[in-house]
């Protein structure tokens, strides 16, 4: 499926310093709590996913992942937004 956006990009996470994950290097992407606790908030400008229009929307995210490093997975993510479903069959 097609999709494209532009949108302004906030993010905390619980890591003392930078987050480490937005490094991209395995073994720099360790939590140091050992776990990450994490809010993204997308303000979309313009974008599509599916024929759906995005823009002028808000996304704000709520992310857990119990570590040690993401790619130990089993992360969980809340959100109240509608864009939530659209966006997860964009990215598959």
């Amino acid at each position: 499926m097609a999709w494209n956006m532009t949108a302004e990009f906030i993010e905390t996470c619980s890591c003392n310093m930078l987050c480490p994950c937005w490094y991209g290097v395995r073994e720099l992407m360790v939590m140091d709590q050992g776990w990450c606790a994490s809010t993204w908030l997308l303000r979309v400008q313009q974008g599509h996913a599916d024929g759906v229009n995005l823009g002028g929307r808000t996304l704000a995210i709520a992310l857990d992942f119990p570590g040690p490093t993401l790619y130990d997975g089993n992360g969980t993510a809340r959100s109240t937004s509608t864009m939530v479903p659209v966006l997860i069959n964009a990215g598959s």
